[in-house]
């Protein structure tokens, strides 16, 4: 199951890989192969991790982490040195 307990990509990243263009292409290419019987993205993913697809694994790892590393840099420059706009973790328990 992605994005939950089960085979995942670790790190809390699947949410990011299965919007990944690296990971929608391999998929396509997949598919076009008939190297997969997933319905979706998500099943793709799953069934990666499930075989064991190393190589796959850290390619869209490491595209993942740029992304979100650029991403995050994005909000910081924007939000400057004003209050996040995103709860921590104490307000939103409440």
């Amino acid at each position: 199951m992605v994005g939950g307990r089960g085979a995942g990509p670790p790190d809390g990243l699947a949410g990011a890989a299965e919007a990944s263009v690296g990971v929608r292409v391999e998929y396509l290419r997949a598919l076009a192969r008939v190297q997969t019987r997933a319905n979706n993205v998500a099943a793709f993913v799953e069934e990666v991790v499930r075989r064991g697809r190393k190589d796959l694994m850290a390619a869209w790892r490491s595209e993942v982490e740029l992304s979100c590393a650029l991403a995050v840099s994005a909000y910081e420059r924007v939000r400057g040195d004003g209050p996040s706009v995103v709860p921590d973790d104490e307000e939103a328990g409440q």
